[in-house]
């Protein structure tokens, strides 16, 4: 399942298709074809912000290694583990 932000809602358009049987009754949206691309592209950005996110938390570690020493490092990433419950 995505996630769709609200300011990719000029992408969304009644879909002509549907299975209800009470079809007055129920209104269904699909995204265009342009959202979908829109999507796909805010996806991919995300993916990259991840990525950043993860080498700088990398970063962050060895720094913090380097500064503290690897017993340290061993304590800090022990409370990770119990903090995320790894």
């Amino acid at each position: 399942m995505r996630v769709i932000n609200l300011s990719i809602i000029r992408y969304i358009k009644m879909s002509e298709e549907t299975n209800s049987v009470t079809e007055e009754d129920r209104k269904y949206y699909r995204l265009t074809e342009e959202g979908e691309e829109e999507l796909e592209e805010r996806e991919e950005k995300m993916k990259e912000i991840g990525e950043s996110s993860e080498n700088m938390v990398l970063g962050f570690l060895n720094l913090y290694e380097d500064i503290f020493g690897k017993d340290r490092l061993d304590e800090l990433l022990e409370k990770i583990r119990d903090e995320f419950d790894l």
